[in-house]
Parts: C-alpha cells; sequence; structure tokens
C-alpha cells in the first residue's frame, strides 16, 4: 500500500473534522460573507437534535459522512447568506427553499475537503445529501468527531461520523 493510502485510510474522524472545520470556515467568510467565524468546543458525541444536512464521501479506502446541524432558524439564516439575503429577508424562504439551499451548503464545502484530499486519495466519490431534523443515531463501533462553531451569531455543529473508532 502506498504511503498516501495508508495516511488516507489511517485519518480518524478528528482529521477529518479539522479539514471540515478549515473548509467551512473559509466558505462562512468567503461566500456567506460572516466576518466572524469562532470554535465554542470540540468533542466527540452526536448532536442530540438539530436540523442540518449530511452528505457521505466515500473512497475505495475509507468513508465518512459530513454534517453541518444549527437550529431552524440558523439553518434558514445561514440558507438566506448563501441566497445574498438577511436574517430578515429569510425568514420569508419557504421550507423547500431552506432545504435546497442547505443542501447546496454542504455539496460546496463537501466538494471543497474533497478537493483537499483528493492528492492523499482521487477515489473519493460524493454521496447525494440529506436534510435531517431531529437527532442521528451513531452506532457504538462508528467514531464520532463534532465542533461546536458560531457562525456570526449562528450556533452551527460540523459532525463528522466514520466508520470505525
Amino acid at each position: 500500500m502506498s504511503a498516501a493510502a495508508q495516511m488516507t485510510s489511517s485519518k480518524t474522524a478528528e482529521d477529518w473534522l479539522d479539514v471540515l472545520m478549515s473548509v467551512t470556515e473559509e466558505f462562512a467568510h468567503e461566500s456567506l460573507g460572516f466576518t466572524s467565524y469562532s470554535t465554542q468546543r470540540r468533542h466527540g458525541s452526536a448532536p442530540k437534535s438539530g436540523t442540518g444536512t449530511y452528505i457521505p464521501l466515500v473512497g475505495a479506502r475509507a468513508s465518512l459522512e459530513m454534517g453541518i446541524v444549527s437550529t431552524d432558524t440558523g439553518c434558514r439564516q445561514l440558507a438566506g447568506a448563501l441566497l445574498g439575503m438577511d436574517a430578515e429577508e429569510s425568514a420569508e424562504l419557504s421550507e423547500d427553499d431552506v432545504v435546497d439551499a442547505f443542501c447546496e451548503i454542504i455539496n460546496i464545502v463537501s466538494g471543497v475537503v474533497k478537493q483537499r484530499v483528493n492528492e492523499e486519495d482521487p477515489s473519493f466519490n460524493l454521496g447525494l445529501p440529506i436534510f435531517v431534523k431531529g437527532q442521528i443515531r451513531v452506532m457504538e463501533h462508528q467514531g464520532t468527531a463534532v465542533a461546536d462553531v458560531q457562525v456570526g451569531d449562528i450556533p452551527v455543529q460540523l459532525v463528522v461520523v466514520t466508520p470505525q473508532r
């Protein structure tokens, strides 16, 4: 096995979270127009509730799920920011528009994550995003890494779930 393949297969949920956090911060500043972004804490507990999107990233040597989770209002505000709206305007978005825009956010972010690890493992492919309201259940054998971040004044959780601890 090549050194690049060994490095990819040995990535932990925490390693993937580092990449997801970096990409999300850049996206929040450059594409969504937020001037403040801060990490509140990191932990290994899957969100107990929330609204958000998850997308699989599957390669020959590794696979994972990445997620971006917030409150209903937070999702609406982030979706509105993607569409160039302020918080007041985003309050008028339909539920379908919020879901579409929030899924587009995870598509964009995960595409950049995939691009960043492409040199290590070009076999990665993105799946289709899913929009979730409520708790996801992570199995005992799965690895989980979560970062509680603040995008502007919006609480967000960045989630990575891997097949193994």
